[in-house]
């Protein structure tokens, strides 16, 4: 069973908690799930992470959709953790306090809309022995799916 098809059977189990997201338009009270990080990647495509991907490939002579996902999830991991590690290091004490009280937002596919900082913080955690799950959102809709699907992913996360 694929990524996709693990998340989808995980979202047909439905979900007791609500978190409110404007999307498509409207509000809506979305379900919020709880996924293993080994779920998730992310959007390389993103705009805060692009450049770095860019560079990334012109440095090592290889695009991040050419490796595996979670050898890409390390490498861009490394890149958000290095940025601003004193405010990581916070919400990684937040985190391990209190839990994650804002859910992320994914595709049907796994690819993190929201939540950058806050998946990798909890897949850092995980790697020192901690089992956490992340909250996210599950939309409907992925990335490839183009025309106005992926129009409204992307405005979504410029709005997030």
């Amino acid at each position: 069973m694929n990524k996709e098809d693990k998340i989808k059977q995980i979202k047909s189990r439905g979900s007791k908690i609500k978190y409110p997201l404007f999307y498509q338009g409207k509000q809506s009270q979305m379900d919020v799930y709880e996924l293993d990080v080994s779920l998730l990647r992310f959007n390389f495509l993103n705009g805060r992470i692009a450049s770095e991907a860019m560079e990334y490939s012109s440095i090592e002579g290889v695009e991040l959709s050419d490796i595996n996902s979670d050898e890409a999830n390390a490498v861009i991991s490394e890149w958000i953790w290095k940025k601003s590690e004193p405010a990581n290091l916070k919400t990684k004490s937040d985190i391990l306090t209190k839990g994650q009280m804002k859910p992320g937002v994914i595709t049907r596919d796994g690819i993190l809309v929201d939540g950058n900082r806050r998946f990798m913080i909890i897949s850092k955690l995980n790697e020192e022995g901690y089992n956490i799950k992340f909250k996210t959102i599950i939309l409907d809709e992925a990335y490839s799916d183009g025309g106005v699907e992926a129009k409204d992913i992307k405005t979504l996360e410029a709005q997030l």
